[in-house]
């Protein structure tokens, strides 16, 4: 790109290793989610930039499905009032349990610097659904 031509700088990956998977029933059961049928889950942090609300949105147009979300801040209270019964809002979760217990991830942000959730999805061998923001596209590939 010509920014250093002498190549006096390195890229350095994002720190995310795989997780310590643990067994889906057992982190179901430490999360208080239902074991029935695949989960679709959300973690971030619960801030309008990740638009948790079209998370909800979605939630509410698939009453028969089940969604869990993982985070907080300063949306946490209003999300978790108006969220449908079809949500498991959790708070702030250990990534190695909450994806254990997750079948697809999504993300519904505005907005990506490096989404460190979806890498960690990913990792655990989980399919994400994404809005194509940020950086997003430089670690899910469409289709």
């Amino acid at each position: 790109m010509g920014i250093s031509p002498n190549k006096s700088w390195v890229s350095i990956a994002p720190g995310v290793t795989p997780l310590a998977l643990i067994d889906k029933n057992l982190a179901r059961k430490e999360l208080g989610i239902k074991d029935e049928g695949p989960i679709f889950g959300w973690m971030a942090r619960i801030e309008k930039v990740k638009n948790p609300e079209l998370f909800i949105e979605v939630a509410r147009g698939l009453p028969n499905v089940n969604f869990a979300m993982a985070g907080g801040g300063s949306l946490y209270e209003d999300i978790s009032k108006n969220s449908p019964k079809n949500v498991k809002i959790i708070g702030w979760a250990d990534a190695c349990v909450f994806w254990s217990a997750i079948d697809v991830a999504i993300s519904t942000s505005d907005n990506e610097g490096m989404p460190i959730a979806l890498i960690e999805a990913q990792l655990a061998g989980i399919p994400v659904i994404a809005t194509d923001v940020g950086s997003t596209s430089e670690v899910v590939v469409d289709g």
